[in-house]
């Protein structure tokens, strides 16, 4: 019997994508929550060759993460410290992967959210530039304060996509509490 569990959380599903998406390729990701660097070192050693946009509001997750892809000798990131609403002003060009862990900073201040309008003006530039083939990969936390709201407005908006332009894919554990992490796949067709 396999011991590893392949959906054990939203973070497995998504790594389980990541993998059929990535092998080898080069092209633009964005991680648009990098938080403590996990899912960024994930997708460099995936994508050695790719040019990779890290982005969170916090200082503590950018240092987080610039230790963690040095301890991995990890060159391909470019940090910033900024709103992923942003992203527009730093990404010109065509996005082949955006990733989002929406919620607050595993081991920091639990205050500190994602939030609807900056989600969701982010999620909306990485649709409208999306390459052909491009995917977003969202991994909605859904226990924290507004954390309902967030999730919410973006499903409102992803049911907007048209599904001649695009397929959009919600997964979720069935038999856990109704605030359990979702996980949202979009692929531009």
């Amino acid at each position: 019997m396999n011991q590893n569990k392949l959906i054990n959380n939203v973070n497995d599903i998504a790594h389980i994508y990541f993998e059929k998406i990535l092998p080898g390729g080069a092209g633009i990701i964005v991680d648009g929550t990098c938080g403590n660097g996990n899912d960024t070192l994930f997708l460099a050693k995936l994508a050695p060759e790719a040019k990779i946009y890290a982005f969170d509001i916090q200082d503590k997750a950018i240092e987080n993460t610039k230790a963690l892809l040095g301890e991995n000798n990890i060159q391909n990131v470019t940090l910033i410290c900024d709103s992923h609403a942003k992203m527009g002003e730093y990404v010109t060009e065509k996005i082949d992967l955006a990733v989002f862990n929406l919620g607050y900073l595993p081991g920091a201040d639990k205050s500190l959210t994602t939030k609807a309008e900056s989600t969701l003006s982010a999620i909306k530039y990485a649709a409208e530039n999306l390459s052909d083939g491009g995917y977003i990969s969202i991994c909605a936390y859904l226990g924290h304060e507004g954390a309902a709201d967030e999730y919410e407005a973006l499903r409102s908006y992803l049911e907007t996509l048209k599904n001649r332009e695009f397929n959009v894919a919600l997964t979720s554990h069935i038999n856990r509490r109704e605030t359990s992490p979702v996980y949202i796949l979009v692929e531009k067709i």
